[in-house]
């Protein structure tokens, strides 16, 4: 009978004191994971796409003139980066509309990252629409790929402090640039 008691005793002691343990593990365990995500890129998905609110990859990549541009170069101003090809029809639609609001808007800086074309081909693009800003040459597609670009056009837009504000796939009218650039200022 006394064993009873004493195990009775102890079951009750024992039902108090599991909590704190819990607790203290699970505090623990969140930490540990906080500091996992952070590492593994944060707000990034889990299969690494770019999100908004993530920080943008940065990247240097060379202008038509052959002079290296970096990404974070451009800190403490908006950024667009749109992905495109001469031979995208939709892109060809949308860049007017980005070089109209990149001549209204002097603080905007626009990186335009031509996917696997040469030079040539771009320059004289570049040319024929009388484009304001120098095109950036993506030629082997690493930041196209860091970005998880799958559809052209598609465009980043960075704020400041470096982070995605905007996403936005499929061409772009003016109106639609001018607020994805309000998000990212």
């Amino acid at each position: 009978m006394e064993s009873e008691e004493w195990s009775v005793e102890a079951q009750t002691i024992n039902r108090g004191r599991p909590v704190p343990r819990i607790i203290g593990v699970g505090a623990l365990l969140a930490v540990v994971f906080g500091v996992f995500w952070v590492l593994q890129g944060g707000l990034r998905s889990s299969n690494g796409v770019p999100q908004i609110g993530a920080p943008a990859p940065n990247f240097t990549l060379e202008n038509t003139n052959g002079q290296s541009v970096t990404l974070s170069s451009f800190r403490g101003r908006p950024v667009l980066v749109n992905f495109w090809a001469t031979w995208c029809v939709p892109c060809r639609s949308e860049m007017p509309a980005i070089n109209a609001v990149a001549r209204n808007d002097p603080n905007l800086v626009v990186l335009a990252v031509d996917v696997m074309e040469g030079q040539v081909p771009v320059s004289n693009y570049v040319s024929q629409l009388g484009l304001g800003f120098r095109p950036l040459l993506d030629t082997n597609g690493n930041v196209t790929t860091e970005y998880h670009v799958i559809s052209m056009p598609s465009s980043f837009f960075i704020g400041p402090d470096g982070t995605i504000r905007a996403i936005n796939v499929g061409p772009m009218d003016q109106r639609t640039i001018e607020i994805n650039v309000k998000r990212a200022s």
